[in-house]
């Protein structure tokens, strides 16, 4: 169900941005691509994050 749902998520957001998204889990795992070609990989990617406004 998680898959599912983040696959749908990118798909969605990467209309709406006009770019690929890719969601992974905490250990690498791709959960959901805009790239089909990435699903079911281990990707290691830098923790990455947006510092929340004061």
């Amino acid at each position: 169900m998680l898959d599912r749902l983040a696959q749908e998520i990118a798909n969605t957001t990467s209309k709406v941005i006009d770019h690929d998204v890719l969601i992974t889990d905490q250990n690498g795992i791709v959960l959901g691509s805009s790239d089909r070609s990435e699903l079911a990989h281990y990707i290691k990617l830098p923790l990455m994050y947006w510092p929340q406004k004061h």
